[in-house]
């Protein structure tokens, strides 16, 4: 009888240290995987910075480009350039009469 209770105990630690060794294994990997994603959170997150940066000199190139707009003129757009000059002048009065105040 103690024969059989000592088996059945050595059953159920044999059945327990595999246990244990499947989720220490789990564990590993999934530590492995843990790194491997906070890798590519810092890769797209570098992406982003990237990206945000670009948008802006992009949008500074659209301002750019829409300033130089405002003074180009063609024969045919002459009145349409003094028209927008027009609005630059009454713009920059205005901040000129709000720095005045």
């Amino acid at each position: 009888m103690k024969y059989i209770m000592e088996e059945k105990y050595e059953l159920i630690l044999s059945s327990l240290e595999s246990k244990m060794q499947k989720i220490i294994a789990s564990k590993e990997n999934l530590l492995a995987e843990n790194i491997a994603l906070t890798s590519e959170v810092e890769k797209y997150k570098a992406n982003e910075i990237f990206l945000n940066n670009k948008i802006k000199e992009l949008e500074q190139k659209i301002d750019d480009l829409q300033m130089t707009g405002a003074f180009e003129t063609s024969n045919s757009d002459i009145k349409d350039a003094r028209q927008n000059i027009g609005k630059l002048v009454k713009e920059l009065d205005k901040c000129i009469a709000l720095l005045n105040d």
